[in-house]
């Protein structure tokens, strides 16, 4: 009896430990599409769009402000694909945000295309400032090292901008083999500048941590994840699609050999 006894409470952990963490992230990455759309016949019409075309494309320009302000969300406008970490029995706040019309990919996939979760920074977190020896908030010192770092970073840079366009096309998730960097630019300082515009600084999200869950501007209950844009892809490398029941039909008969599973949030 008491060996019996033994071996129930690990089991009982194992069982909740794996519940709960089904309830709280997912083996799959979803996009979702047309939040800017009034309607969701338009919303629609651009998933059919997306997936008869195979990409997702970036939403932004590759621009970098030096002087704007990285906790506005202002310093970096990256051409980037954001997907969310949230299992289908959780994504009612996500959707009341983006949407019902997404693309869901297995993580893994996503993950050795170059995915990876952004790094969220509460604005309001008070941080020692290592010049002054005063606390400030997080955001306030974020605004301040983000543009003192790439000012000595361009100080360093500055002879090789115009050698340092053929880092764009790995921003843009292109799959280039070999060396990213010429011979030219094959300094230091040339490489932890591209490290820090294009895999460091435009993965961070600030986020006002006093906002309630539901307000659009909450950005971490998003359980952010970015990919270089665009991403292309073919119908085997999705895992579902995810539209309301009532299009259905409607995307069996416009895409009638497409051969992915169809879920509803």
């Amino acid at each position: 009896m008491a060996a019996v006894l033994a071996l129930g409470p690990p089991l009982r952990t194992t069982v909740l430990r794996s519940a709960t963490v089904k309830r709280y992230e997912s083996d799959q990455l979803t996009h979702f599409v047309g939040r800017g759309k009034s309607s969701d016949k338009e919303r629609f019409d651009l998933l059919v769009k997306i997936l008869s075309e195979g990409e997702l494309r970036g939403s932004g320009k590759n621009v970098v402000s030096p002087n704007a302000k990285i906790s506005k969300r202002e310093m970096f406008d990256p051409n980037i694909v954001c997907f969310c970490d949230i299992p289908l029995s959780g994504l009612t706040i996500h959707t009341e945000k983006y949407g019902s019309f997404g693309l869901a990919f297995q993580k893994a996939h996503l993950v050795n295309k170059g995915a990876t979760p952004v790094f969220y920074v509460a604005l309001g977190s008070r941080v020692r400032d290592v010049e002054t020896g005063t606390w400030i908030t997080r955001g306030d010192y974020l605004d301040k090292m983000a543009v003192r770092a790439l000012d000595l970073l361009d100080s360093d840079t500055r002879k090789e901008k115009q050698e340092i366009h053929p880092l764009n096309a790995a921003i843009n998730g292109e799959r280039i083999e070999g060396p990213i960097l010429t011979a030219r630019q094959d300094a230091p300082h040339v490489s932890v500048h591209h490290f820090m515009v294009a895999e460091i600084l435009p993965f961070i999200v600030p986020f006002d941590e006093r906002l309630p869950i539901h307000h659009k501007d909450n950005y971490y209950m998003e359980r952010e994840w970015r990919i270089g844009g665009p991403l292309r892809f073919v119908a085997s490398d999705l895992a579902q699609i995810l539209l309301p029941k009532r299009f259905h039909p409607e995307l069996e008969k416009r895409l009638p050999n497409y051969g992915v599973p169809l879920a509803s949030v």
